[in-house]
C-alpha cells in the first residue's frame, strides 16, 4: 500500500518501471486501510516498506539519530544512477570505479535498486526510503569475470566504510 495516493504520472516516471514486481499503480491499493500516522519519514511507499523497517528494527535506530551521515557506502554491482533523486548530493563519483553507471540503463536496474534500499533519500516524495537516508554511496561496476573481483572491490577502500555486493556469475546463458 501507499502511504499517499499517487497519480499516474509518478509510476510513467523513469520508464514506467518504478518496481520490477509492482510496475504498474494497479497493482498497488490506492491508500493503506489504515494508514500509519507515526512514520519517522514521510515517503510515499513508506507504509509499503514498514515490514522490512520492523524486521530489522531500524526506526528505534533512526529515532536516536543515527541515519547514516558520515558513512561511505560502496556498491558494486552492475552499476549506480548516481543521477536518481534518491542519491541527489551523495554520490562519491571520485571515489567511486572507473565504471560506475549502469552499461545498460534499460536492464542494469539491481545496482540502483540496491543503493536506494541502502541509501534512499528521506522526505523527497520518491519511492520508501533507505536504511540509511544520509550516507554517501560510491558505485563500482562488478566484473564480467569473477578473476577481476579484486581489482574492483579493493579500488579506492580506504574510503569505504561499508561494501556491498549483491552480484554473481550467470549460471545460466542463452
Amino acid at each position: 500500500c501507499m502511504s499517499v495516493p499517487l497519480g499516474e504520472s509518478y509510476w510513467e516516471q523513469y520508464g514506467g518501471r518504478k518496481n520490477s514486481s509492482c510496475p504498474r499503480s494497479e497493482d498497488w491499493v490506492t491508500t493503506c486501510t489504515n494508514p500509519l500516522s507515526k512514520n519517522q519519514f514521510d515517503d510515499p511507499l513508506y507504509d509499503s516498506m514498514k515490514w522490512a523497517y520492523q524486521q530489522i528494527r531500524v526506526e528505534p535506530v533512526w529515532e536516536a539519530g543515527f541515519t547514516g551521515k558520515g558513512v561511505h557506502v560502496r556498491v558494486n554491482d552492475d552499476g549506480v544512477d548516481v543521477d536518481h533523486a534518491e542519491f541527489m548530493g551523495r554520490v562519491d563519483k571520485f571515489n567511486s570505479c572507473y565504471e560506475y553507471r549502469p552499461r545498460d540503463p534499460d536492464n542494469d536496474v539491481h545496482g540502483t535498486a540496491c543503493a536506494s534500499m541502502i541509501a534512499g533519500n528521506s522526505n523527497n516524495n520518491e519511492c520508501a526510503v533507505g536504511i540509511a537516508p544520509e550516507a554517501k554511496i560510491s558505485g563500482c561496476v562488478g566484473p564480467v569475470d569473477l578473476l577481476n573481483a579484486p581489482q574492483i572491490l579493493l579500488t579506492k577502500m580506504e574510503t569505504v566504510d561499508i561494501s556491498s555486493n549483491s552480484w554473481g556469475p550467470l549460471v545460466c546463458q542463452t
